[in-house]
């Protein structure tokens, strides 16, 4: 099967291995290379989540009120005691499915002449759900 996706990004030209996400920022709708699809995969891998914090908040109590702080630690704010919790560099193990495609760019590029691309609806990473080809017989 015949693709054409996005490979004028440094996301793509500099691949080296592993699989390639979706939101790695390899644009999506600049359609300037043809490939083949070759094969499809299915691997866990662990991904990072970025940082997030949750605050959470009650109604200071009326002692709390007058002294304008919380008994608890947390921050006084608006007749409110808060709590923020910060999560950052978290780690979640994840199925994630790829598709395997053969560049033209020669074994020295990428895993050896290869790359894995995270499978996906809309356009697909780097657009390579934008223009698909295949032959029937």
């Amino acid at each position: 099967m015949m693709i054409s996706l996005a490979a004028g990004n440094n996301q793509f030209r500099y691949y080296t291995g592993g699989i390639l996400y979706s939101d790695a920022g390899c644009p999506t709708t600049r359609d300037d290379h043809a490939v083949a699809m070759v094969g499809y995969g299915i691997d866990t891998v662990t991904r990072t989540i970025g940082d997030s914090s949750t605050t959470t908040c009650r109604r200071a109590s009326k002692n709390e009120r007058r002294a304008r702080s919380c008994n608890d630690g947390s921050t006084y704010t608006n007749r409110s005691c808060c709590t923020t919790v910060t999560t950052a560099g978290s780690t979640v193990n994840e199925e994630v499915d790829y598709f395997i495609i053969q560049n033209s760019w020669s074994t020295q590029w990428g895993d050896n002449g290869f790359i894995k691309l995270e499978a996906g609806g809309g356009y697909g990473t780097c657009g390579m759900n934008t223009n698909v080809q295949y032959m029937t017989v």
